[in-house]
Formats: structure tokens, C-alpha cells, sequence
């Protein structure tokens, strides 16, 4: 009787286990570290347009869209925190509000979809993970669980060098604690 009760103990934590590897993440759970800091770079679509940018969000929920290319734009952010926004190139920073000019309300389009607004659906595919609400599709490396590409119908956002941060660089101490693709 022991032996038995061993046996389907032994089994049913094996299953467990097994059951729970294989299990596909929750889009809730996915779409997290997009709200944890980060650091990333993008190169994003938008229209006719293509930008390559550096994304940074800090532990406030502060994030930071710097221009790397076209070379007019570079060094040149768009800053998004709880005062508002601002456009900031070297010491100089210029409050604005969303949608002021096609430019901005651009940047202000990117920082939705970074923020994985709406109700998503996540589903497995060819390795992966897609997240949709319908409208957004955000997709996720398989084994880092990264963010790689955030699109809708009008902008694409290729996502590269993903790592999170342990945001503690403000503070004088604190290095990577997590990397991604």
C-alpha cells in the first residue's frame, strides 16, 4: 500500500511539473515587463516614416523616447512623466502638450502601445508569445519573455536589446538584473 501511494505521489508531482513548464503564459503576465524599468532599443514604423530610438521607462513609470536616426532628430527625446510632457534636447527641456504637432502626437502613439493599453489576449505561436487586445498585437520571445515587435494597423515597433533594470542608477548604485534578445 505505501509502494502505491508513493508511486502516484511520485506521479503526480511529475505531472505537476511537466504540466507546468509547458503551460502558455498569461497575457497579464507578459505585458509586465512593460511596466517594470527598462531599457530597449526600437526602430519604429510609422507610416512613411521610420525612426530609430532609445526607450528607457524608470521605476516612476517615467519613459523616454531618444531619436538615434534620422540624424535631424538625433539626441533629441520626448520625455513622458507625471508632470506631463516635454521635449528635451541637451539642457534644454520644452513642455508640450500631447498632440501639439504631428511629431509629438506621433511619440505620444508610441508610448500607448508601449504601455500595452486595453484587455489582451496571449496565445503561443511558433514559439513565441502574441498578445492582442484586438486592435494591438504585442509579441514576446519564447524564452526570455522579452518584447520584440508591438504593432497595430499605422505603426510598427521592432524592439531590440530589451533589458531590464534595476533603476537604481539615479541612486548611485545598481547595475542589470535581467537581460533579454
Amino acid at each position: 500500500m505505501k509502494r502505491f501511494l508513493l508511486a502516484a505521489l511520485a506521479a503526480l508531482l511529475s505531472a505537476v511539473v511537466l504540466c507546468s513548464c509547458g503551460r502558455a503564459r498569461g497575457a497579464e503576465t507578459l505585458t509586465q515587463s512593460l511596466y517594470a524599468p527598462y531599457e530597449a532599443e526600437a526602430a519604429v514604423t510609422d507610416g512613411d516614416n521610420v525612426y530609430r530610438v532609445s526607450v528607457v521607462r524608470n521605476a516612476d513609470g517615467d519613459i523616454t523616447f531618444t531619436f538615434i536616426e534620422p540624424a535631424a532628430l538625433a539626441g533629441i527625446s520626448y520625455r513622458f512623466d507625471g508632470d506631463g510632457a516635454a521635449i528635451v534636447y541637451k539642457d534644454l527641456s520644452v513642455p508640450y502638450g500631447e498632440g501639439a504637432d504631428r511629431l509629438s502626437h506621433g511619440v505620444t502613439v508610441w508610448k500607448k502601445l508601449m504601455a500595452a493599453e486595453g484587455e489582451f489576449t496571449a496565445k503561443k505561436s511558433d514559439g513565441d508569445y502574441v498578445c492582442s487586445n484586438g486592435v494591438n498585437e504585442i509579441y514576446f520571445d519564447g524564452q526570455t519573455l522579452a518584447p520584440t515587435l508591438i504593432k497595430n494597423d499605422k505603426i510598427t515597433i521592432s524592439i531590440s536589446g530589451f533589458r531590464q533594470t534595476n533603476d537604481k542608477s539615479s541612486e548611485g548604485a545598481g547595475a542589470d538584473i535581467t537581460g533579454g534578445t
